[in-house]
């Protein structure tokens, strides 16, 4: 018989533990570390995209530096958070090249 036919373990011992089914059930496959966004961003953000397409990440930005120009806190922030559940990587790197804008929240 060749060795590549040969038995492996038997089935009870492939089978995972209780406790292992218990926390694979609980892991999500698409968790991202809990972002913490609500599904209220998480809907303005893919509506921003449908009418921005690829650059909507980018426009959310220059949204955000716009309201921030004119005070606006809230609008500032609620732009960010747009652009972060766009493009996180974006969105950090605007943050980090305007230190002096009221955007340069902690993360």
């Amino acid at each position: 018989m060749s060795i590549r036919l040969a038995a492996g373990k038997p089935l009870l011992a492939l089978s995972p533990s209780p406790l292992l089914k218990w926390r694979m059930q609980r892991a999500h496959a698409n968790d991202n570390g809990g972002s913490g966004k609500s599904g209220d961003v998480l809907r303005a953000a893919l509506q921003h995209f449908v009418l921005h397409g690829m650059a909507a990440a980018h426009q959310a930005l220059v949204e955000a530096d716009a309201a921030a120009a004119t005070g606006d806190a809230r609008g500032a922030a609620y732009w960010r958070d747009i652009g972060m559940v766009l493009d996180r990587r974006l969105a950090v790197s605007h943050m980090v090249k305007r230190p002096d804008s009221k955007l340069a929240a902690p993360i």
